[in-house]
């Protein structure tokens, strides 16, 4: 009886040993890459090919969903589907009131409804970026309005 019990241990930690490694690998890099080196957040230097820009935000951590997995999927696609010679192996990181997001063409924002922006951002981002205007003052209070109700709903 004794046996038994024991191969029947040594197999359920087999399992869970398999299991807790699948889902790591499924994760892509883990906590440990900056002890050895690795920074998941270094940006890439242009060399001619398409780079995807995910746009950071300090508010919260949820817009790291599925990074690097969704950025090299993407570059894959794009280069096997278009004539867009994209990076699949690397991508870049930017926060909005960062002044190199815009040497690049494309930037994305992932989990938009755990944003919520600070004035600066904001303003950062508008000032001769995204929009050429002065005027922008109503652009601000709509957009901390709208972040204001996305917020209120996610609680309700």
């Amino acid at each position: 009886m004794l046996v038994p019990r024991r191969r029947a241990a040594w197999i359920a930690a087999g399992l869970i040993l398999a299991l807790s490694a699948g889902i790591t690998a499924q994760r892509g890099r883990n906590r440990f890459d900056r002890f050895f080196g690795f920074d998941p957040y270094a940006n890439v230097d242009y060399d001619g090919r398409f780079v995807l820009e995910r746009i950071r935000y300090t508010s919260g951590r949820s817009w790291r969903a599925d990074y690097p997995t969704m950025e090299q999927n993407l570059g894959a696609m794009l280069r096997n589907l278009t004539a867009i010679n994209a990076r699949d192996d690397a991508s870049n990181v930017h926060t909005l009131d960062d002044a190199d997001l815009l040497r690049f063409p494309l930037a994305y924002l992932t989990e938009p409804g755990y944003w919520h922006p600070s004035d600066a951002e904001v303003r950062h981002g508008l000032e001769g970026n995204l929009c050429r205007c002065t005027g922008y003052e109503n652009i601000v209070r709509s957009i901390q309005h709208a972040v204001g109700e996305m917020a209120g709903r996610r609680q309700s």
